[in-house]
């Protein structure tokens, strides 16, 4: 591997951020210098945003985050204002962009899409706050097969419906930059990726998960052709790990960090020949030129995110947290949240839950009186 360069994954979820130091650890491990934590919702308590910020403040150097819209009270008639207050609240404390899950079928609940017109007033104040969004559209292809996961479109929308909303709200919000993550959502097929780019100036992709990874390694040449003529619209993210599951534990989550990216970068910056782990068909190396990797790898992160925002606001974040641990205290200690996805540290399709056990709850619950009871933000290195 040739690049020397800093390298930004712009795709990370972290739903325990006393998990830090392995991620950092990780890092180190494979030469990455920055990562973007995007938030979720929570329905329990609205989102986790505050967690990202906590794990923000431990070391704002290395990582920045993406902050979510609370869903509670969707619809109701106040909600776009307390969306727009929140969302300011998230910029001043130091939110790069806007997360949204609103263009995945599986959703935590409500479930609402982005095509919604009630979820429309989301981009108006993201066009306001100039914040990019990066918006979760579709899934891998064959959930759409007969028998799968979404194939009941009295349930689901279809990948077209989806695709054709995603183009109207590019042209609705041209002064918005979108992040479609997973290569679009659309790895197998990067010619459709391309003409939705060529066609809107504020759309961008990155290449985050397992199945987008998948889709690439097995196709090189198609890959390798469609980056380098879309260089300054891709972005770097690897394996879209959740850390805080339950399926890699802590004592060797630094190791599978650093072997994941790796992995990526065997495959953007070699033209190494493979077999797959799961199957005998051969994958390959993009081979990347360095001005195309310092592109992908940290360049256009910097354009779309800015720079790591230096002076934030973050007394109203702080002034969340006594709510937050409340809330938190109201959760039984068995699995909150049920999520059917992937979890790319476990290598594939898997049903994972966020659970809470008392121990994880005392841990968080002390890591957030430590901040709270900081007189300064960023609270340092705990």
């Amino acid at each position: 591997m040739h690049y020397t360069g800093p390298i930004v994954d712009s795709h990370v979820h972290l739903l325990r951020p006393d998990l830090v130091p392995q991620l950092l650890r990780g890092l180190d491990g494979a030469g990455v210098a920055r990562v973007m934590i995007l938030s979720l919702p929570w329905p329990e308590v609205g989102t986790m945003n505050l967690l990202a910020h906590v794990a923000r403040w431990m070391n704002p150097d290395r990582i920045g985050l993406l902050a979510a819209p609370d869903m509670r009270g969707f619809g109701e008639s106040h909600w776009v204002e307390k969306q727009a207050q929140q969302l300011a609240e998230e910029k001043r404390a130091g939110a790069q962009g806007i997360k949204l899950l609103n263009g995945r079928p599986a959703q935590l609940a409500p479930r609402v899409f982005f095509y919604d017109p009630r979820f429309r007033p989301i981009f108006e104040i993201a066009a306001t706050l100039q914040l990019p969004v990066l918006l979760h559209v579709a899934d891998v292809e064959d959930r759409w097969c007969p028998g799968a996961m979404y194939h009941d479109n009295t349930l689901f929308p279809s990948r077209e419906l989806l695709y054709h909303h995603l183009e109207r709200l590019l042209y609705d919000f041209p002064d918005v930059q979108f992040v479609i993550p997973h290569m679009a959502g659309h790895p197998c097929e990067l010619e459709h990726v391309a003409r939705l780019l060529d066609a809107h100036d504020n759309m961008w992709v990155d290449t985050s998960s397992l199945w987008a990874y998948r889709a690439m390694v097995v196709r090189p040449k198609r890959t390798r052709a469609f980056v380098v003529d879309h260089a300054d619209r891709v972005l770097f993210g690897g394996f879209d790990y959740t850390l805080g599951l339950q399926s890699v534990t802590d004592s060797r989550l630094s190791q599978t960090i650093a072997h994941g990216y790796r992995r990526w970068r065997r495959f953007l910056e070699t033209d190494d020949s493979w077999l797959l782990d799961w199957t005998t068909q051969p994958g390959g190396g993009l081979d990347l030129p360095d001005d195309v990797l310092s592109c992908i790898y940290w360049q256009n992160a910097s354009v779309l995110f800015g720079p790591n925002p230096v002076e934030i606001d973050s007394g109203p974040i702080l002034d969340r947290i006594d709510g937050f641990l409340q809330s938190l205290g109201e959760i039984a200690d068995a699995p909150t949240t049920r999520v059917t996805g992937v979890d790319d540290l476990a290598g594939g399709e898997t049903t994972f839950s966020l659970t809470l056990g008392a121990p994880d709850k005392a841990t968080l619950t002390q890591l957030l009186l430590d901040i709270r009871d900081c007189p300064i933000a960023p609270c340092g290195q705990h």
